[in-house]
């Protein structure tokens, strides 16, 4: 039996001007997390209690640069959310920037590149991984996309979906929580194909070549108790999740994946549990600098609950992004059952 979860998203008219600049097509119709029947193993008191988090997009540069300048604390947007966000014992998101202080910019008027002294906030908040594969990760050639990928490494966070060669776009970051192995993979198909060919160096891993992820996934799975996928897809400012990120993300469970972590649109979409595992289409943004409507600065923290290597629980917890690009907790936590 399916359970339908009402996430209300409250409707509001588009500030004059600013909306005109990110051409916002928001669709105001309530989101909804659903659950089929949830993974309902009662965990064993011998087996390890695992806390796994998941983020939406997090992008440093233009505004939220300023205002973090301005604070004079490189923290400054996870201030509020970090004593949330470290109590996981693994925390996953989706990096929409570059970091770096090189590159020339080849992407289009809203590109994105941050001051490598702004990932002190990332470990600060307890992130320990992010997906590197999304549509503003080239924004300034190559350079500034390997910078991105040295200044992780540097601050000790592990990232997904992209190398130096396709062969490392596409190869898990491993992590490990109380001896549980849990694998990311990250992917999408909104950048040019030039970035994302076997050839490619550097290189981004795309969805388009399904036979390669499925090929990702299964060796993955093969290294690793839990398989995390995240896509950046959908249509921008859609509250709703199409038929094309449905058909992927049940495709990548099938393969053996136990949670698809979607990005891109900018808003909250829905979860729902399909068979073993968990899909959450979009979790909206977490730090950005677009203010325009409620439901752009409303998201929320994906939690899964681990007994050992066996998912068992699920719940989100609310969070307002505010005016200021830091986020904070904005209710209590929502049991999905």
């Amino acid at each position: 039996m399916k359970r339908i979860f009402p996430w209300v998203v409250p409707g509001a008219v588009f500030a004059i001007g600013i909306a005109a600049v990110f051409a916002a097509r928001l669709v105001p119709p309530s989101v909804n997390i659903s659950s089929d029947t949830v993974s309902s193993g009662t965990s064993l008191s011998t087996e390890p209690q695992i806390r796994l988090m998941f983020v939406g997009d997090i992008m440093l540069s233009r505004l939220v640069g300023k205002e973090i300048a301005a604070s004079g604390d490189w923290r400054y947007p996870f201030l509020n959310i970090a004593s949330t966000t470290s109590s996981a014992d693994i925390t996953f998101a989706n990096l929409e920037t570059t970091v770096s202080s090189r590159g020339h910019k080849i992407g289009s008027e809203f590109s994105f590149r941050s001051d490598p002294r702004a990932l002190e906030g990332l470990p600060y908040a307890g992130i320990d991984v992010v997906s590197i594969a999304n549509n503003h990760i080239w924004d300034y050639a190559d350079d500034a996309f390997l910078d991105t990928q040295r200044h992780l490494r540097e601050v000790g966070i592990a990232y997904a979906g992209g190398g130096s060669n396709y062969e490392e776009a596409h190869t898990a970051a491993l992590l490990n929580a109380k001896g549980t192995r849990v694998a990311y993979l990250a992917y999408t198909n909104l950048l040019p194909k030039f970035f994302t060919r076997p050839a490619s160096v550097p290189a981004s891993a795309s969805y388009d070549d399904w036979a390669r992820v499925e090929r990702d996934i299964v060796k993955a799975k093969q290294e690793a108790d839990i398989v995390v996928v995240s896509y950046h897809w959908g249509t921008e400012y859609e509250t709703h999740h199409n038929v094309e990120q449905e058909e992927i993300a049940k495709k990548t469970i099938d393969v053996g994946a136990n949670l698809v972590i979607g990005s891109h649109p900018h808003v909250q979409q829905e979860i729902e549990q399909y068979k073993n595992g968990w899909i959450a289409y979009s979790l909206g943004n977490f730090v950005f600098d677009q203010y325009f409507q409620p439901e752009v600065m409303e998201s929320r923290i994906f939690e899964v609950d681990l007994a050992g290597k066996t998912i068992v629980g699920a719940k989100v917890i609310p969070v307002d992004m505010g005016r200021q690009a830091q986020p904070k907790v904005s209710g209590e936590p929502i049991e999905l059952k």
